[in-house]
């Protein structure tokens, strides 16, 4: 479509076709939360976030309770519940967004980037809310990423955006593997084992913990399946576009399960980051972040609140309350095993032996609580966990129950298993150094808690920055180095480029100039590696206004004046 009121429309008409088309008229329900959500939004916009995410919600569940949709997805049947799942996410984030929109003053950065200024109008919201490529699974996305594509801004505003072929088929082959041996073992390995069959429990626990873990990991597949062909279709429509980085197309938008890195990941922590990710993004940043209140931390409490939400979401069934409900106590379980392994960072076997221990003991816990999440009902949920005799929860409260390392007072070094969640009277004031549970370190200056001062960041990956820090975020002037060469020396505000600064490419380009917000903007230099210059001014990281152009021996080439990186003559060449 080369309209945005033309994709808007065939978003909505495809969307509304597929769901009626496979669920009869119980498809319109979907229609009924989407005009609700939308006339809230109109009518209310402060109001409306709040409105919209319990009136979603409590609708949501009446739908789940009036079909029984757990125990219909558990013989293997399917209805159009699952897509108001999807829905309720999108309708709950965009009420939210649009509240965000008229006051950006004390937004976290997500907010801020992801706020509506404007409501979108009816047609732009049906076809957001109903878009076919996020409807039947996960992934979904966000309001102000849909609008961008539609109208063609941000990452779609290219000349050319590339092709989506090879990035759809990349994924579609990706989930074949899972889909074999889901067929293959599924059959020989019924679910009733958990609970009813005695040969089973007599078993040795150890026979019965492998079994479990094999049983779930294939059940997974069925999962890894589903979500890498919404993928494909996020990427088909060109909507899993995640924009270029370094003049390399990114295809990750519409990633839902990263597989691989969920099953060895090391950490339960690190679990949401790889499992329905889009859905644990949502988690995060509109029940975990929001429920501490702004500018606060989120605690435990906040966490056991969103694994509770987490299980209301997927229906009103006791497996999936204990499911979440007890997920929370093994992520923090998670975060004890962590501080212990930092304890030991400098004695190399025993930091491997810990990290090997801590990928099974988060095998036993996942599997065993999955049971519940599998089984659905009160009874067989139980008698499952009894003839696993309740190993997952042992395992998780002998970690609960493990000394907690002490407070930071001085110079010393202290550990947080995920950025910026420690309390603020276990860190520090003055200088400190703080690790994360991926590898990534703070060694710096500390202000009631907060990185406050001169600091060095390393990553993982071996990038770093060394320079001024503010209220817990990069701000001032600063040197950022990164893993594949590439320099800035310059001003920052809020993490983000902003301000005076050279940027260095490995390849011998480099810039000059004026930044806003990560971008060129305003007169600088920029300096092809054959020697040739651009000097002019600029406008959302393109050339615009002014400028020319110079050959290696300082002749000019071009001058004049360009519009958002063109010019009418166009051999003059353009700055990335």
């Amino acid at each position: 479509m080369p309209t945005a009121t033309g994709r808007h429309l065939l978003s909505t008409s495809m969307g509304t076709f597929l769901v009626v088309a496979l669920f009869g008229p119980g498809g319109f329900n979907l229609l009924v939360s989407v005009i609700f959500t939308w006339i809230a939004m109109l009518c209310c916009r402060q109001a409306a976030g709040p409105a919209v995410f319990i009136g979603t919600m409590v609708y949501l569940l009446y739908l789940h309770v009036s079909n029984a949709s757990g125990l219909a997805w558990k013989e293997g049947n399917t209805d159009y519940t699952g897509a108001q799942m999807i829905v309720t996410l999108k309708l709950t984030s965009a009420a939210l967004n649009y509240a965000d929109g008229e006051d950006k003053e004390s937004l976290t950065d997500f907010q801020r980037a992801k706020a509506l200024t404007a409501l979108p109008s009816p047609l732009a919201f049906a076809g957001y809310a109903l878009n076919p490529t996020a409807l039947l699974s996960a992934p979904g996305c966000e309001m102000s990423d849909y609008l961008d594509w539609a109208e063609r801004k941000g990452p779609w505003s290219m000349e050319k955006v590339p092709s989506a072929v090879l990035p759809t088929l990349r994924v579609l082959l990706e989930a074949f593997p899972y889909f074999g041996l889901y067929l293959a073992l599924a059959p020989i390995m019924p679910e009733s084992d958990m609970h009813a069959d005695d040969a089973w429990a007599a078993r040795p626990l150890w026979w019965r913990t492998g079994w479990l873990s094999i049983f779930m990991a294939v059940l997974r597949c069925r999962f890894y399946v589903a979500w890498k062909l919404a993928e494909a279709a996020m990427n088909a429509s060109g909507l899993g576009f995640g924009g270029l980085v370094d003049g390399v197309p990114k295809w990750d938008r519409g990633t839902n399960v990263e597989p691989i890195s969920f099953e060895l990941a090391t950490s339960a922590v690190s679990l949401p980051a790889h499992w329905n990710i889009q859905t644990g993004r949502w988690l995060r940043h509109y029940v975990y972040e929001r429920v501490a209140g702004r500018g606060k931390k989120p605690t435990f409490l906040s966490l056991l609140i969103t694994q509770i939400v987490s299980g209301v979401w997927h229906g009103l069934y006791a497996g999936y309350g204990l499911f979440f409900f007890f997920s929370a106590f093994m992520l923090q379980a998670s975060k004890v095993l962590h501080h212990h392994q930092q304890r030991l960072s400098n004695w190399r076997i025993a930091t491997a032996g810990l990290a090997v221990l801590h990928w099974f003991l988060v095998r036993v816990q996942i599997n065993f609580l999955a049971e519940a999440f599998v089984l659905l009902e009160w009874p067989l949920c139980i008698r499952a966990w009894q003839r696993m005799q309740f190993l997952g929860l042992l395992v998780t409260f002998s970690l609960l129950a493990q000394p907690q390392l002490g407070k930071a007072h001085g110079i010393t070094n202290f550990t947080a298993p995920i950025a910026n969640n420690l309390k603020q009277e276990d860190m520090q004031h003055g200088y400190g150094v703080e690790h994360w549970e991926g590898g990534s370190t703070y060694n710096g200056q500390f202000t009631q808690g907060k990185k406050q001062g001169h600091g060095i960041y390393n990553w993982p990956d071996g990038s770093k920055y060394m320079g001024q820090w503010s209220s817990n975020a990069i701000n001032g002037y600063g040197h950022y180095m990164g893993k594949d060469g590439r320099e800035f020396r310059g001003a920052w505000r809020e993490a983000v480029i902003h301000g005076c600064g050279e940027y260095s490419w490995p390849d011998g380009r480099s810039f000059c100039g004026q930044y806003a917000d990560d971008q060129k903007h305003g007169f600088g230099v920029f300096t092809w590696k054959d020697g040739r210059r651009f000097q002019g001014f600029w406008q959302g990281g393109k050339q615009h206004g002014y400028g020319v152009t110079y050959k290696p021996d300082g002749a000019i080439l071009r001058q004049g004046v360009w519009n958002m990186g063109r010019q009418p003559d166009e051999s003059t060449p353009t700055a990335p």
